[in-house]
């Protein structure tokens, strides 16, 4: 006679935030209510559902029928919701009153619409940081899930991570339960028989209290490969002794297993992600080598925990948007807190009210994980430009609305706020003015690595560098060479075979070298040319690229149109026989009553002898509209009567000649740059793409464009020039 095997079924549904209505839909249609049919023809089988904010609200607006069936299905404990923070965050990267904030909403949709509120949370991608129980707790959360991995590294032998264990934090207690690895295999990579199989050794193995086994997964991807149907049946037909459970009837049922404090960190499969691809490389051969000694599994154990954070470090793009994302969060924070003054004061609050839920909503949105990391072919995260760009409107409709309240009908035409921005250690300077949101950052070139339209929500700065992935091959001459190994685990992360090589995509990928920047100095070494340009691996001759500059003065307008920043360095530019002093000095001038951009570049030699040099300066920013196929470069042609010479981004990379105008223009999001030099001057430009993997093949993914400025240079000892560019944002 077999044991016993109670099992909690845990199936996590999720769709991006903003992703179009049609497409959640068919959703429904394909996953979420074959679902709920497939619970009403088993009743005795109970699951736990996780459903993030997007589909539930999508839910109430346009399937109220499956709002009605969750509930009865809930309330005839059938099925258990578990809540979480609304919008699927990573939790511990969010502040905690925006965690308090979106944990506490989840709980009053629930009560409101579903009857009943939730005990339980789902953790997305298991991100844990000890911090957050208190949050949790305070919301009324009693129990969440990790992966066993998490408990391991905690001490636990692999024998005894069964059942559910106790933690605390300032005397806030919260249940942990552990999802089984070795059952999730089995559901995604056994047949039937497979799978009773793993059944019965997991009863065997949970001995006498028959502690339940946890299984979690990801519902769509599960029903979309037939797992979920397979696991369904096998519920169905052994439930003679195989019991499901919910969370709650688990937690309340069996005893917890004592007391433990688990470190931070996130599902185990993501380290690979995290890392840059060469330590992934470094990790795979040492793991090779401990294997071939039998002793991996157990120094698996005293490994130290994937820290989800770790993305913010590989891709910086991200930690940009994350720590605009935070700004925005304080932002809001101060609305709060006027709220909180004026209601006290017994004002009326009831706009700011509604001006405080807006702006939360979209904050809220913008914290989606899904933006911020990568993690391969299902997950193409940071990759997406359209994700970007919809995040970024997120963020910069929230600022704007929480800036009408806070600021006034006359806001202040000129702020400059020079603190750490980004958490680096360094100061940037943040330039606000009617038009313009500019961040920029002197320790790293001294170029821009945001500038916003305000008025036109649109966020010019969202291109993406980049960057090594593991699955990427590189190449070297004629020679190719694999990051991974073809024994590596393709489950964990997917090599590259040979046959690969032939891929276009990745024929073309490059890490850059020199990061691209805004405004950026370059020096280049006299073998450059256009495709070497573009595909970022040319040589750089100065140490202004991405040197330290310093901010020299903060002019505000003073009755004028302009407030200007000057930034300034002095460096060397050293080819193989001579070295020159150099100084830059860079002057940003914001004009605060239209959308107009004045730069000038003062270049000064401080040595003796003429400087002969190679000068460029770069402009990299993305595509607001992320169409390609909608971007068109304009320049005149030789003469005044020549007719204007178009070119498409598709077209790159492209020696447009010399000239002293140029417009490009973005159809798709209706903006056109119009760029006016003092002189005509070469310019180069180029799109600036990726490699990523897709379920099928690999992607070229273009992520915004670069244009080069640039011209030889004779400057003789104590000499100045100055390049001066106007430029002007208009809607067409």
């Amino acid at each position: 006679m077999r044991p016993t095997l109670n099992t909690v079924c845990v199936l996590h549904f999720h769709q991006p935030t903003g992703v179009h209505p049609n497409a959640i839909e068919r959703a429904f249609d394909q996953y979420y209510e074959v679902l709920l049919d497939q619970l009403d023809g088993s009743p005795n089988v109970r699951l736990n559902l996780h459903f993030t904010g997007t589909l539930l609200e999508h839910a109430l607006a346009r399937r109220p029928a499956f709002v009605d069936r969750l509930r009865r299905l809930w309330k005839e404990d059938r099925i258990e919701i578990l809540g979480g923070a609304f919008h699927d965050p990573a939790l511990p990267s969010i502040p905690d009153r925006d965690a308090l904030g979106q944990l506490q909403y989840t709980s009053n949709f629930f009560a409101r619409n579903l009857g009943r509120t939730p005990l339980g949370a789902w953790l997305c991608l298991r991100s844990w940081d000890p911090a957050r129980i208190r949050t949790l707790a305070l919301t009324g959360i009693r129990y969440t899930l990790l992966d066993d991995a998490q408990f391991v590294i905690s001490g636990l032998h692999p024998d005894e991570i069964h059942g559910w264990y106790s933690t605390e934090r300032s005397g806030h207690a919260l249940a942990v339960f552990p999802i089984d690895a070795q059952f999730v295999g089995a559901v995604q990579r056994s047949d039937r028989d497979g799978l009773v199989e793993t059944m019965d050794a997991l009863a065997r193995n949970a001995g006498e209290r028959a502690w339940p086994e946890v299984f979690a997964g990801d519902g769509e991807a599960l029903m979309r490969n037939g797992q979920l149907f397979q696991l369904l049946a096998v519920l169905r037909d052994e439930h003679h002794w195989v019991k499901t459970l919910t969370l709650e009837q688990a937690w309340s049922n069996f005893p917890g297993r004592g007391r433990l404090y688990l470190p931070t960190s996130c599902q185990p499969e993501l380290g690979d992600w995290c890392r840059p691809a060469a330590a992934v490389a470094r990790r795979r051969t040492w793991a090779r080598e401990m294997a071939l000694m039998g002793v991996w599994e157990q120094a698996q154990q005293f490994g130290g925990g994937v820290v989800w954070d770790n993305f913010l470090v590989k891709y910086p793009e991200a930690n940009r948007l994350h720590k605009r994302m935070l700004r925005v969060s304080r932002r809001i924070d101060e609305l709060r807190s006027a709220l909180a003054r004026n209601h006290k004061a017994g004002k009326n609050v009831d706009t700011v009210r509604k001006v405080l839920e807006k702006a939360c909503s979209a904050l809220w949105r913008s914290q989606n994980h899904s933006v911020y990391w990568h993690g391969g072919a299902l997950n193409p995260g940071i990759y997406d430009p359209v994700l970007r760009q919809r995040t970024l409107r997120e963020l910069l409709a929230a600022e704007r609305v929480v800036d009408r309240v806070l600021d006034g009908k006359s806001p202040a035409p000129w702020q400059v706020t020079v603190a750490d921005h980004d958490a680096d250690g360094r100061d940037e300077a943040l330039v606000r003015t009617p038009h313009f949101s500019a961040i920029l950052d002197p320790g790293r070139g001294g170029g821009f690595w945001e500038l916003d339209l305000r008025k036109r929500n649109i966020a010019l700065h969202s291109s993406l560098s980049p960057v090594e992935e593991p699955y990427h091959q590189r190449t070297v001459g004629n020679e190719v060479s694999l990051v991974l190994d073809e024994d590596d685990e393709p489950d964990t992360l997917p090599p590259v075979d040979a046959g690969a090589t032939a891929e276009p995509a990745l024929a073309q990928l490059v890490v850059d070298r020199v990061p691209p920047g805004a405004f950026q100095d370059h020096f280049l070494g006299p073998e450059t040319t256009l495709e070497s340009f573009a595909r970022r691996q040319f040589r750089e001759l100065g140490d202004f690229a991405d040197g330290a500059y310093e901010i020299v003065k903060n002019l505000e307008p003073n009755g004028g149109d302009f407030g200007s920043i000057v930034l300034g360095r002095s460096g060397v530019v050293k080819d193989v026989e001579r070295t020159l002093l150099l100084r830059i000095e860079k002057t940003f001038q914001f004009s605060v009553s239209r959308p107009r951009l004045q730069v000038e570049r003062e270049l000064e030699n401080r040595s003796r002898d003429p400087a002969s040099v190679w000068y460029g300066l770069e402009w990299t920013f993305g595509v607001p509209s992320t169409r390609l196929d909608k971007v068109t470069m304009r320049t005149l042609g030789a003469s005044a009567d020549d007719d204007q010479v178009a070119w498409t981004l598709d077209d790159g990379p492209v020696d447009l000649g010399e000239h002293a105008w140029f417009e490009w223009e973005d159809a798709g999001s209706e903006l056109a740059i119009v760029v006016e030099m003092d002189r005509p001057i070469r310019l180069w430009w180029a799109p600036v793409k990726t490699v990523c993997m897709g379920t099928d093949r690999f992607h070229e993914i273009a992520q915004g464009n670069t244009l080069l400025m640039h011209a030889p240079l004779e400057v003789w000892g104590t000499e100045k020039q100055s390049l001066q560019l106007r430029i002007d944002f208009i809607q067409t």
